[in-house]
């Protein structure tokens, strides 16, 4: 494990787990895509750390490059391609849903940050029925 668990987290690292993939695949980003599994793993340190979510690529996407043993730079890419096949998809309305984000808010391509500190932030408002209709 990469990251430490922090006392004042909502959930477990494996609900964690399971709430990101509930909602990367609400955006559809294909399971088989190596940006989703490098977005789940940044936005879990990012949680558990919530001071690492200040200096993106000097310390989430390195961890995470150096896990998969890879460049922070082909993460960087990895991720970007995850959320341009989201922004494609024009799936722009699951995205807003979620995120609570009004109309008049333009984030038509969110940057890598953003994107992985509003999944991050997200996972501390998600409804408990969210959770129990994604488990049946």
């Amino acid at each position: 494990m990469y990251y430490s668990l922090n006392e004042n987290s909502k959930y477990s690292e494996i609900e964690v787990d399971r709430i990101l993939t509930h909602i990367l695949l609400n955006f559809e980003i294909p399971a088989k895509n190596q940006g989703f599994f490098f977005i789940k793993e940044c936005v879990k340190i990012a949680y558990f750390n919530p001071l690492s979510r200040f200096n993106l690529n000097e310390s989430i996407l390195k961890i995470v490059a150096k896990k998969y043993n890879s460049t922070s730079s082909r993460i960087d890419r990895s991720i970007r391609h995850a959320i341009s096949m989201m922004s494609a998809q024009n799936n722009l309305n699951s995205f807003k849903n979620i995120f609570c984000i009004k109309n008049n808010f333009s984030i038509i391509h969110p940057s890598v940050g953003e994107f992985i500190s509003l999944l991050a932030e997200s996972i501390n408002f998600i409804n408990p029925k969210f959770l129990i209709s994604f488990e049946q």
